[in-house]
């Protein structure tokens, strides 16, 4: 469970968070690629665009993967998110550009729960 403070991505709690994220991530793309042709299918890299350009998603393809990700962040951390929202939306960079991003924006939405508990 996520505690009080802030979890820094450099701390040992943090790298650990950073990790957890990341297979969460993944776990995700490995369901969305079963249900995708081959020359579609994601890596499981940070670097791997979601949306716009070089991205291999079409915008179903893309809410299944949130979808997919939400659930698994649930069952493997515990905390229920919800990434497709007005502040998603709204940002300048968009969180879903790559795994990467995601990762980040993931990361800050549990620092932001922790410290407001």
């Amino acid at each position: 469970m996520i505690g009080r403070t802030q979890l820094k991505p450099d701390s040992p709690a943090g790298l650990n968070m950073t990790k957890q994220i990341e297979e969460a991530i993944y776990s995700a793309i490995d369901q969305v690629n079963q249900h995708l042709p081959t020359a579609m299918t994601l890596l499981k890299s940070p670097t791997q665009p979601l949306m716009g350009s070089g991205s291999k998603l079409d915008s179903i393809a893309l809410v299944n993967l949130i979808v997919a990700v939400e659930q698994s962040l649930q069952d493997s951390l515990g905390v229920p998110l919800s990434l497709a929202n007005e502040r998603a939306f709204s940002l300048t960079h968009s969180p879903f550009r790559d795994v990467q991003s995601l990762a980040l924006y993931i990361q800050e939405l549990i620092n932001e729960r922790a410290s407001s508990a």
